[in-house]
C-alpha cells in the first residue's frame, strides 16, 4: 500500500516537474522573440530590454536547477507557482508600463489564462487571483486616469479568474471524489484474500499482501518493475502472453491454470484470470491468482485412487482397460499383433488365510515387482482384482509370447520372502491375441480368462493360448465362478430336505438339509459343482452361514405348522471352524430363528477331523449347548476310526459307497457289520445314508441299523413339498 502510495506521489511529481520545465523553456525562448516581434511592430513601446534578459535568464536558471537541485525537485509545485506568479507580474508591468496598450494587455491575459491551468487547489488559485487584482488595483492607485480602454479589460481579467476558479473547483471536486473512491478500492484490493497484481506491457507496478505471501518475496523491491515472466513457469509463459492480448483486446477470460515459480524457487500450481484496467491513465493489466497446489495434490490422489492399484501402484482394472483399447485402435492403425496375458496365482487364497491378509497383501507386492522384471519395459502390467494381473504386450508374435511367458513361470521358482518367511507361488497364464481372439478389449480379456483357466484344469503353473475349441466344462466353470459372488445377494440359492427314518418306530426323526443353486438360466446346480468354487473364491463361510440360517428358520417354521419336532442336519465345513467366532454364530442364528438347540445337528467331515487339536473345544462348546454332533461319510479316511473316541458326537453317518457296494462285494458287507457294532458298542446312533433299493435296506434292518437316509425313502424334496408328504413319508412301511 504504502509502495504504491509512492509511486502514485513520484509519478505526480514527475507530471509537474515536467510542466515546470516546459513552461520555463517556453518563457526562456518566448521572452525575447516577444521581445523582438514588439520592437518590430510597436516601435513606439516602452520595452525594458533588462527586464527581458532578468525573465530570459530566471527561466533557463530553474530549468538547469530542476536538473540538478533535488530542492527544486523536492518543491516543484512552489516553483511552478512561483513561475506563474513571476511571469504574469513581469507581463503586468509590461502593459502598466506602455499605459495598457490592448496588445500587452491581451498578452497579460493569455499569462493568466495558462498560470489558471497550472494550480491544483481552488484556494491557490484564489490567492493567484487576489494577487492579480492587487496588481489591478495597483495601476488604479498609482495611474487614476487610466480607464482601461471602455473598462471591459479589467471585467474579462476578473472573469476569466473567476471562470478558472469554478472550472478548478469542479476538477478538484471530481478529483477529490476520485481520490476517496480509488482509497476505498485500494483498502478493499489491500484486503482481498487472493494475490493481485497489476502489470503495464509485462512489468509489475503494483501488487496487494496476498501476492508478497504467495511469491515468498521478502519486501517489495523484489516485484516492482520485475516482469511478470520471471514469476511463470516456462511452459505456461504462452498460455499466460496469450492470455494478457486476449484482456487487452477487451475479451472476457475464463479461468486458466499454470505454475508459478515462487522466489525460493519452490513450485506452485494457481489458477489465474485477468481483466483490463487502467494505472495512471496508461492501459495496464490486473491479474488475480488463486493457489490450488492443495486442490491439485487431492485430484491426483484422486485420480490415482481411481486408475492405480493402492497396493501395488500398478494401473488398475479400469484404467487397464482404457490402455488396452488404445492399444487396439494402434493395432488397427499399423496391422501389428497384440497379445494379453491373463495371470492368476496359484494357491494364492491359501496363504491369505494360513499367514493372514498383511502376508497376503506383502505377496502381491513383491509379485509386482517380479513381474516388471520379467517384461519388457513397454509392456502394460496391471492388477485386474484380487490376485489377478494382466499384462498387454505389443509388436509380439506367438514365440516371443511363449519366451515372455516362461519367463515369467520361471522368474516365480525362487520363493518370496515374506516378513522373514518363504513362501512359493506360482502363476497360470492364459494368453488370447487380437485381433485373432477378439474383435473388442472385453472379448480379448475373457478369452484370456478362459485361457487361464485351461492352465488351471492342467495342473497349474503354465501358460495357455486360447482357441475357439476349448472345453465347454471350462467354460462354464467361468461361468459359475463369474456369477456364484452374486447368487447369494439375489437369493438364488434353495434348500432341499431328505428324510431320515428311524428303523425301530418308523417314524421321520429328521432331515438332512442340502443346498441347490437355482441358476436363473442354467437351471437347478448340484452342490457338487459350486461349493469347490465357492472354496477357491472365498465365498462357502457366507453360504455356509446362510444355509444354517435358513435350516434352523425351516425347521422353527415346520414346528410352528404343527409337524412333530425333528432335527435337521446341517453339513459344515473346514473354513468355518477357521472362524474365530464360529460358536457365537452358531448362538446368534439359534436365537434370531428361536429353535431350540436339541433339534440343530451339525454334520462334519473328515478334513475337519484331522485338525483334532483345534476341533474339540469347539465341539464340545457346541455340545454343551444341547447340539447333536455326527460325523459324515464315516468309513472313508484313515483318521475316522482313530479319532472317534476323542470327538463329542451323538452319531455316525456311514457313507454311501460301502451301502452301494454291500450287494456285490463281501468285504463292503463285513465292513457294515463293523462299523454297525463298533457305533453300538459306542452308544452311537447310526444312519445308512444312500439307500436306494429293498435289498440295502433289508441287511441294514438285520444289522440293527438305527435310521436310513437315501432315494428308497425319498429324494430331496423342497420345503413346502416335504410339509406337505411329511405325513405320507410317515406312514411308509417297507
Amino acid at each position: 500500500m504504502k509502495r504504491f502510495n509512492c509511486n502514485r506521489q513520484e509519478q505526480h511529481l514527475s507530471n509537474e516537474l515536467q510542466t515546470l520545465r516546459a513552461l520555463c523553456l517556453l518563457g526562456g525562448f518566448a521572452t525575447p522573440v516577444i521581445l523582438i516581434v514588439f520592437k518590430l511592430y510597436y516601435p513606439d513601446l516602452l520595452i525594458g530590454n533588462l527586464n527581458a534578459i532578468v525573465l530570459t535568464g530566471v527561466f533557463f536558471l530553474i530549468y538547469v536547477t530542476s536538473y540538478v537541485s533535488s530542492f527544486v525537485q523536492k518543491n516543484v509545485l512552489s516553483f511552478l507557482y512561483g513561475t506563474s506568479y513571476l511571469a504574469s507580474a513581469m507581463c503586468f508591468l509590461y502593459a502598466y508600463r506602455n499605459n495598457f496598450l490592448e496588445s500587452t494587455v491581451y498578452l497579460f491575459m493569455s499569462i493568466i489564462f495558462i498560470s489558471t491551468l497550472l494550480f491544483k487547489k481552488p484556494s491557490h488559485l484564489l490567492a493567484y487571483g487576489v494577487f492579480i487584482l492587487a496588481l489591478i488595483g495597483f495601476s488604479f492607485y498609482f495611474s487614476p486616469g487610466t480607464r482601461f480602454k471602455e473598462g471591459i479589460i479589467i471585467l474579462l481579467l476578473v472573469l476569466s479568474v473567476f471562470v478558472a476558479y469554478l472550472i478548478l473547483k469542479l476538477r478538484y471536486d471530481i478529483e477529490k471524489a476520485l481520490a476517496e473512491s480509488e482509497k476505498h478500492y485500494r483498502a478493499l484490493v489491500e484486503v482481498f484474500p487472493e494475490p493481485l497484481i497489476v502489470h503495464q506491457e509485462g512489468e509489475i507496478i503494483y501488487f496487494n499482501p496476498a501476492t508478497q505471501k504467495i511469491t515468498g518475496v521478502a519486501d517489495a523491491e523484489q516485484l516492482i518493475g520485475k516482469p511478470i515472466s520471471n514469476f511463470i513457469c516456462n511452459e505456461c509463459l504462452e498460455d499466460v502472453n496469450l492470455q494478457m492480448e486476449e484482456v487487452l483486446k477487451g475479451h472476457n477470460l475464463d479461468w486458466i491454470e499454470c505454475k508459478m515459480i515462487r522466489a525460493d524457487g519452490r513450485i506452485l500450481d494457481i489458477e489465474t484470470t485477468a481483466v483490463a484496467t487502467t494505472y495512471l491513465g496508461k492501459p495496464a493489466v490486473m491479474s488475480v491468482f488463486k493457489d490450488i497446489t492443495e486442490r491439485k495434490k487431492i485430484e491426483e490422489k484422486i485420480n490415482r485412487m481411481a486408475f492405480y492399484d493402492e497396493l501395488t501402484g500398478l494401473p488398475n482394472r479400469r484404467l487397464c482397460t482404457e490402455y488396452l483399447k488404445s492399444r487396439i485402435a494402434r493395432s488397427e492403425r499399423t496391422g501389428q499383433p497384440l497379445a494379453l496375458m491373463f495371470i492368476d496365482l496359484d494357491r494364492f487364497k491359501m496363504v491369505n488365510d494360513s499367514l493372514g491378509h498383511s502376508y497376503g497383501d506383502l505377496l502381491l507386492q513383491k509379485v509386482a515387482g517380479r513381474l516388471k522384471d520379467c517384461v519388457r519395459k513397454y509392456d502394460i502390467i496391471s492388477r485386474y482384482g484380487g490376485d489377478e494381473f494382466v499384462i498387454i504386450l505389443e509388436d509380439v508374435n506367438k514365440e516371443k509370447v511363449s519366451q515372455i511367458a516362461q519367463r515369467i513361470i520361471e522368474g516365480f521358482y525362487c520363493p518370496f520372502m515374506l516378513n522373514g518367511q518363504e513362501v512359493f507361488t506360482s502363476p497360470s497364464i492364459g494368453i488370447s491375441f487380437y485381433p485373432d481372439d477378439g474383435s473388442t478389449a472385453e472379448e480379448v480379456v475373457k478369452n484370456a480368462d478362459t485361457a487361464m483357466y485351461l492352465a488351471k484344469e492342467r495342473g497349474r503353473n503354465n501358460y495357455q493360448f486360447y482357441n475357439s475349441s476349448l472345453n465347454e466344462a471350462i467354460v462354464r466353470k467361468m461361468k459359475l465362478e463369474s456369477e456364484l459372488r452374486k447368487a447369494l445377494e439375489n437369493e438364488e440359492f434353495v434348500l432341499h430336505f431328505q428324510p431320515q427314518k428311524d428303523l425301530k418306530s418308523g417314524k421321520i426323526v429328521g432331515v438332512e438339509a442340502l443346498i441347490r443353486w437355482q441358476h436363473p438360466e442354467l437351471g437347478l446346480i448340484y452342490p457338487r459343482e459350486f461349493i469347490p468354487l465357492a472354496e477357491e473364491v472365498g465365498l462357502i463361510v457366507p453360504i455356509n452361514k446362510w444355509v444354517l440360517k435358513t435350516a434352523c428358520k425351516q425347521n422353527k417354521l415346520w414346528q410352528e405348522a404343527g409337524l412333530p419336532k425333528i432335527k435337521v442336519s446341517v453339513n459344515l465345513s473346514e473354513w468355518q471352524f477357521r472362524q474365530h467366532n464360529f460358536v457365537k454364530t452358531v448362538v446368534q442364528i439359534l436365537e434370531e430363528t428361536g429353535l431350540e438347540p436339541q433339534y440343530l445337528e451339525l454334520e462334519i467331515t473328515e478334513n475337519i477331523i484331522r485338525n483334532v487339536e483345534g476341533v474339540v473345544p469347539i465341539l464340545e462348546e457346541l455340545k454343551q449347548l444341547g447340539i447333536k454332533i455326527s460325523i459324515d461319510d464315516f468309513g472313508t479316511g484313515h483318521s475316522s476310526l482313530n479319532y472317534i473316541r476323542r470327538f463329542p458326537i451323538d452319531s455316525i453317518k456311514i457313507d454311501k459307497s460301502f451301502i452301494v457296494d454291500m450287494g456285490s462285494d463281501s468285504k463292503s458287507q463285513a465292513i457294515l457289520k463293523f462299523i454297525i457294532t463298533l457305533g453300538h458298542n459306542l452308544d452311537l446312533k447310526l444312519v445308512a445314508e444312500g439307500v436306494e433299493d429293498r435289498e440295502q435296506f433289508m441287511f441294514l434292518q438285520e444289522q440293527n441299523c438305527d435310521q436310513i437316509q437315501g432315494y428308497y425313502l425319498s429324494h430331496p424334496l423342497p420345503a413346502r413339498e416335504f410339509e406337505q408328504r411329511f405325513h405320507e413319508l410317515q406312514q411308509i412301511r417297507f
